[in-house]
């Protein structure tokens, strides 16, 4: 916190990581980054006192749609500025480049919104995942305008490239910043029930577990009639909570403070997510815990080398889902072999921290905003008129009343 460099985060709402993955990867973020910078984190909601204690950060609260937030910055002076999402750049990048023209821009894409929204909407729909939409536009003209994207999968990074033509050096990959996972070989004789673990504010989850209750648990059961499915979730909605049947072997458990002691007592998880996008946290809760997984290809493409195709989505097979999940928790053999080799997937993936918190910390952090070139100034100027416009408005509206 001595550091004369100062670095201003902006979120939607506090880090929150028993709420979701997201919450997980900025307080990575921020433990990597005040090595060598002070962190600020700014929000429009409260100072949240006990997150900024235990990370030893500044909180500041903002305005929307105020001068105030001009002021502010230009009292700290902040040489790097990083958003938690592409929402956010929207609203306060253009009032930052006003008042530091050499303020470094980072955008953390968390996971790329526009593909997970696009998925969805194929999904919910049975049609082709289709990009020409504004919601690519306005996340694709944010990471044009930033100096630099953080983002969270090699796939994500391709897509970029080869449909967006992003140049690279604009992409910085930065997977989660987890220690390599190290656990025992368990005696799986003592362990019973499979998991689902999926935060509530997650569309893809809310799915996956309409999924199991409605298609495959009850497969499952046919085949397994004393064995349980556990539902664990933060925040998950009512109708979910009234999924809950001890007749049929749904459990929904709900909000757990210590999920890591809880999946220590089952065989399997159980993730047939139908879309999504970015790297999903309950790999590695699972795997901490020596619990395997059998999941869809949406859960392991962020993780696994495996190519998927972009513009459709992977229909889950869902009698040899059951039948895989029947036969691995029958067979105990099979679920060491499946533990090893997600291990190993997970664990090749995490090897690479080193090098990506040197990147961030020796090439992100000491860019400079005045190399950047004609074409780039002009994208900035003319992509973010409108949201420049729109908030001068809504400022002046708010005085007026």
């Amino acid at each position: 916190m001595q550091s004369n460099k100062k670095l201003l985060i902006i979120g939607a709402h506090w880090p929150n990581p028993n709420g979701s993955g997201t919450g997980t990867r900025m307080i990575q973020l921020i433990e990597t980054f005040q090595s060598q910078y002070e962190i600020h984190f700014a929000t429009v909601l409260p100072v949240d006192d006990n997150f900024c204690n235990r990370h030893t950060i500044y909180g500041h609260r903002i305005e929307l749609n105020n001068q105030s937030f001009n002021e502010f910055v230009a009292d700290y002076s902040f040489s790097h500025v990083l958003y938690d999402r592409f929402m956010i750049e929207e609203q306060y990048s253009w009032r930052i480049r006003k008042v530091l023209p050499e303020c470094i821009h980072i955008l953390d894409t968390e996971d790329l919104h526009f593909l997970r929204k696009a998925r969805e909407e194929a999904y919910l729909k049975d049609a082709t995942v289709n990009f020409d939409n504004e919601y690519t536009y306005r996340e694709i003209a944010a990471i044009l305008r930033a100096d630099y994207s953080l983002i969270i999968a090699n796939y994500e990074i391709e897509l970029l490239k080869s449909h967006f033509n992003i140049p690279l050096e604009k992409l910085v990959f930065v997977p989660f910043l987890f220690e390599n996972i190290e656990c025992p070989i368990v005696n799986f004789d003592e362990r019973e029930h499979f998991v689902f673990v999926g935060s509530g504010k997650h569309r893809p989850n809310i799915e996956t577990i309409k999924l199991l209750k409605n298609s495959i648990w009850p497969l499952i059961r046919q085949s397994l009639p004393k064995v349980e499915l556990h539902i664990y979730g933060y925040e998950l909605p009512a109708f979910v909570n009234q999924m809950y049947s001890k007749e049929e072997g749904f459990i929904v458990k709900g909000y757990c403070e210590n999920i890591e002691e809880e999946l220590t007592k089952y065989k399997l998880m159980l993730a047939p997510i139908p879309y999504g996008a970015g790297i999903k946290t309950k790999i590695f809760d699972a795997l901490k815990c020596s619990l395997p997984i059998n999941g869809s290809v949406y859960l392991w493409e962020g993780i696994s080398s495996e190519k998927i195709a972009l513009y459709s989505i992977e229909t889950i097979d869902k009698q040899l889902f059951v039948s895989e999940s029947v036969k691995l928790y029958k067979d105990h053999s099979s679920l060491v072999e499946l533990l090893i080799y997600q291990l190993e997937l997970c664990n090749t993936l995490l090897k690479r921290q080193t090098t990506v918190k040197n990147l961030l910390l020796h090439t992100v952090l000491i860019g400079s905003s005045s190399k950047i070139s004609i074409e780039q100034r002009m994208i900035r100027y003319f992509s973010q008129k409108q949201y420049e416009f729109f908030s001068r408005f809504l400022e002046q509206k708010n005085i007026n009343s």
